[in-house]
């Protein structure tokens, strides 16, 4: 049910090389159940070079279209549509996401109970990943008397090569990328080459598919999934079942068959929403993470709560705060951004709320790959970096400290494998060299941002504090 009074929204999405997403977004948008009037549709485009601002110019005309001239990040990218946000409110969403109707207006009921009392900042939606999924359970038995839920630790099979056919060609890449493997998948190897993943399971592992049509119950073409498997410690028989309903059973000997399971459209009244995020947490070492992160949409989230901070790829920002808070950190590029600025406005007495009423669909990394070179990069510089300029000191000097013994573990043991003739491939070596030399620039840059973070707080360390999870 719409309540709010429909106060002018700006809108933000930050977009390098997104041009296969921008045409789910920005028609999603114009479906939500707003005011098109006071709606502004900001892009702001980090030089891309795929066609993305002229497929955009071309057919929504309403989006205004920043381009800067180089990879300004998310920080900066977001920092720019900021300076030209006219709205009382800025939202903003990942270019590889699409948004449900009530969006928007989901949001600004929760901001609009704002008061004195109740000073909200931010508002997170519900993200979940893109596709609806079908919840594939694999038993593992050795022998006709064992029972599939033995859970034993001998592993029992290998499976490998990960394959999915539907009719949408340009999909079929998306649809692989977005393969859960939730429980009992034990990584072994990668094919660096086409990123085909091989995995050792025990009894028991659950794999999610991801089927096409966007969410709808019954839409969508047929899907088939594919995959080598063969039998490790003696293991005969694989079963499959979806919701407790067995779909495949194959005898398994030492030599890899091909198995194709075919997930056909009388199954998908069966698809499940997997969660993205539901906003994020942090604990004591000042990791974040996303709050329900891969797990099974089963209205586990469905109340109104208050959290630590907003997903980044789906949020409501009140602009008041970032008029005495300040935009994201430029020193950030993108990763933990987020966190910090959040952060900073805790210290000022803001408040963050999650609706599950506001729910966005995303693809997750569909225009960045985890833990690549920039990843690793960004996520192990920029929490350090968050901690020292929003931080109390001894949390800072823990952290550091356990940085640097961190990276002489990582190397020696790196060091080690070379010597036994295994060398490991670890990109994050030389990235924690990179970092230990730019902290000795960066720390002292960042020094006089530290001191007004500091001295300007309204609140008590111990605010903070009162969020950290165990994790």
């Amino acid at each position: 049910m719409v309540t709010c009074d429909y106060p002018c929204i700006s809108i933000i999405t930050v977009n390098y090389n997104g041009l296969r997403f921008l045409k789910n977004l920005f028609n999603s948008i114009s479906n939500l159940n707003y005011p098109e009037d006071n709606i502004q549709v900001i892009m702001v485009d980090n030089g891309s070079t795929d066609g993305s601002v002229e497929f955009v110019r071309s057919n929504f005309p309403e989006v205004e279209v920043l381009v800067l001239n180089k990879n300004s990040g998310y920080a900066g990218g977001n920092n720019e549509g900021f300076k030209h946000a006219g709205g009382q409110y800025v939202a903003l969403i990942n270019n590889d996401c699409s948004v449900d109707a009530n969006w928007l207006t989901a949001m600004v009921n929760i901001m609009n109970s704002n008061s004195r009392e109740n000073k909200v900042g931010a508002v997170s939606s519900k993200v979940v990943f893109f596709y609806k999924y079908l919840v594939l359970d694999f038993f593992i038995r050795n022998g006709e008397k064992v029972s599939p839920g033995d859970s034993n630790d001998i592993y029992r099979a290998r499976l490998s090569g990960f394959n999915i056919k539907c009719s949408d060609v340009k999909e079929k890449d998306l649809l692989e990328k977005s393969l859960k493997f939730l429980e009992g998948f034990h990584l072994q190897s990668r094919d660096g080459k086409n990123g085909k993943f091989a995995y050792k399971l025990k009894t028991k592992a659950t794999l999610a598919v991801p089927i096409p049509a966007g969410g709808n119950n019954t839409g969508g073409d047929n899907v088939t999934l594919s995959f080598d498997a063969s039998s490790l410690n003696g293991a005969n028989r694989l079963t499959i079942t979806i919701s407790g309903k067995e779909i495949c059973s194959v005898g398994l000997d030492e030599t890899t068959k091909n198995i194709a399971l075919s997930l056909t459209k009388d199954l998908f009244y069966l698809k499940k929403d997997i969660i993205n995020s539901c906003g994020t947490e942090i604990n004591k070492a000042f990791y974040s993470r996303d709050r329900g992160f891969n797990k099974i949409d089963e209205g586990q989230f469905d109340n109104v709560e208050e959290i630590f901070s907003p997903s980044g790829s789906s949020l409501l920002i009140n602009r008041q705060l970032l008029d005495e808070v300040g935009f994201y950190s430029k020193n950030f590029f993108t990763y933990y951004e987020d966190i910090d600025l959040f952060w900073r406005a805790r210290l000022k007495g803001w408040k963050v709320f999650f609706t599950p009423d506001s729910v966005a669909r995303h693809y997750h990394c569909g225009t960045g790959k985890e833990w690549s070179y920039s990843f690793t990069y960004h996520v192990i510089r920029n929490r350090l970096l968050m901690i020292y300029r929003c931080g109390w000191a001894s949390i800072f000097v823990r952290s550091y400290a356990g940085f640097i013994l961190a990276n002489i573990k990582n190397t020696a043991s790196y060091v080690a494998s070379i010597v036994l003739g295994r060398k490991q491939a670890r990109i994050d070596i030389g990235i924690r060299f990179r970092i230990f030399f730019e902290l000795f620039y960066l720390l002292p840059k960042n020094l006089i941002s530290r001191l007004k973070i500091r001295s300007s707080m309204t609140v008590s360390d111990n605010s903070i504090k009162s969020w950290i999870k165990k994790f």
